[in-house]
């Protein structure tokens, strides 16, 4: 898992409610590149939790 997505994660863990906008701001990356980060974050969670 790279870096931006194991922040992503913990941005998710720790704040119960968050924009993309904010945690592009958080962890500077693009509106669009967080939006991707996800797709691949929920794609690994669901290929690796059963």
């Amino acid at each position: 898992m790279d870096k931006n997505i194991k922040q992503l994660l913990e941005i998710l863990i720790n704040n119960e409610v968050i924009t993309a906008s904010q945690i592009a701001s958080i962890i500077h990356l693009s509106e669009k590149t967080v939006r991707n980060r996800l797709k691949i974050l929920d794609k690994e969670l669901k290929d690796n939790v059963k």
